[in-house]
């Protein structure tokens, strides 16, 4: 019977985190936190070259999927 050796540490894009569930939940909420900076970006790139009238539309189009979703606003 061939034994696994359970590695300590786990290889990530910061480096190297010990493979415990607290460094895991750690890390997987960084790599969320930075999917949503990465989505807030794009988002302001795309409404900083929209002019008024697409901005609004763009407004009450994202309104309106949010209803759809059932997804409250942050504001």
């Amino acid at each position: 019977m061939v034994k696994k050796i359970k590695s300590k540490t786990i290889k990530t894009i910061f480096g190297e985190i010990k493979n415990e569930a607290v460094d895991k939940e750690e890390y997987f909420l960084e790599l969320c936190r930075m999917e949503d900076t990465k989505i807030l970006n794009a988002l302001n790139a795309l409404h900083s070259r929209l002019t008024e009238g697409k901005k609004q539309m763009a407004l009450k189009w994202s309104v309106e999927y949010n209803v759809l979703l059932g997804e409250r606003s942050h504001d």
